[in-house]
């Protein structure tokens, strides 16, 4: 589907878009240098998210998580304070150390270790992680 949507771009690029009656030749060289740009920028989203999936599958097939899920369980009996640590303290050094919100892809299943519902840890990860990281986004 995402080379249709490319190619459809184009052709309204070209065409629909073309407000200052370019020629083809000068459109060409503006769009080339765009579409590798996007190119680049978004195979950086996918390796990241790649790189996390991969940490979370380390986890997993080591047995990490298990040992993990007994340490927030030493933390605190209380499931609030879990999510508090799990939920928005994890995610907040992944996010400085990978970035793109792939710590919701590996904050989550932690929280669904120690038996919490897989809609209410997904809801809670990304409602604490979001709520810190975009702060800065806005300049404050």
């Amino acid at each position: 589907m995402a080379p249709v949507a490319l190619i459809w771009t184009l052709v309204l690029a070209f065409t629909y878009f073309n407000i200052t009656g370019a020629s083809f030749k000068e459109n060409v060289a503006v769009y080339d240098a765009l579409l590798w740009k996007g190119i680049k920028e978004g195979l950086k989203i996918v390796l990241m998210v790649f790189g996390a999936f991969v940490i979370l599958n380390l986890l997993r097939d080591t047995g990490a998580i298990n040992e993990v899920k007994g340490a927030i369980a030493c933390i605190s009996d209380d499931r609030r304070v879990q999510v508090v640590i799990v939920g928005m303290m994890l995610p907040i050094f992944l996010e400085g150390a990978a970035g793109a919100g792939s710590p919701a892809a590996i904050a989550a299943p932690f929280l669904v270790a120690p038996a919490f519902a897989i809609i209410l840890a997904v809801y809670m990860v990304l409602t604490m992680l979001y709520t810190c990281v975009l702060f800065p986004h806005f300049g404050m």
